[in-house]
C-alpha cells in the first residue's frame, strides 16, 4: 500500500487463482487431508487490494473546550479541550464505527506539545481531553494513523 492509500498486490503465478489450487488438499500431518487456504488467502487478499476490506474514512472532527458544544474562535492559555474524530470502517460493504484503541491525537506547534491517546466513546466517536499548554503560539490537532492492512487516516484542524 502506497502513501496515497493505492494498493496493489503482485502474484508470482496464474495458478494461485485457478480452480485446482482453490480446491487442492494438503497433508494434515495425521494421515487426513484438509484443505489448503488457497481460497481464503486469495479472497483475503482481493477483498484488500479492492478495498472492500481494511479502509478508514473520517466521518467528522469536533473540537471544543470542556463542557461546551462548539468551538471557539480561539482557546487560550491552560483551558482543558476536548477533541473527537468519528472514524469508519468498512466492514462486509458496511460502514461501522472504528474501534481502534491506539489512535493518537498531537496538538501541534512546530512540534507536538501534546501527544494523547484517545479512546474509544459511546457512538463510536474516538476522543481525549487535554490542558492546553502555557505556551502561547498557533497550533492544530493532528491525527495521523497508521496501521499494517488499514488506510491511512491524515488529519489537520486549526
Amino acid at each position: 500500500q502506497a502513501r496515497n492509500n493505492a494498493r496493489i498486490v503482485f502474484s508470482g503465478s496464474l495458478e494461485f487463482f485457478s480452480d485446482e489450487f482453490f480446491q487442492a488438499e494438503v497433508d494434515a500431518g495425521n494421515g487426513k487431508k484438509v484443505a489448503s487456504g488457497n481460497f481464503e488467502l486469495a479472497e483475503a487478499l482481493s477483498l484488500w487490494c479492492f478495498k472492500e476490506r481494511g479502509v478508514l474514512r473520517v466521518d467528522g472532527i469536533q473540537h471544543s473546550k470542556v463542557g461546551e458544544g462548539n468551538p471557539p474562535e480561539f482557546y487560550t492559555i491552560r483551558e482543558m479541550v476536548q477533541f473527537y474524530i468519528d472514524i469508519k470502517e468498512k466492514v462486509n460493504g458496511e460502514w461501522v464505527p472504528f474501534q481502534g484503541k491506539d489512535m493518537q491525537l498531537e496538538f501541534v506547534r512546530i512540534d507536538p506539545f501534546v501527544r494523547a491517546t484517545m479512546q474509544v466513546g459511546k457512538g463510536g466517536l474516538i476522543g481525549t481531553k487535554f490542558k492546553i499548554p502555557d505556551v502561547y503560539g498557533v497550533y492544530q490537532f493532528k491525527v495521523n494513523y497508521q496501521r499494517l492492512g488499514l488506510t491511512r487516516v491524515s488529519t489537520s484542524t486549526q
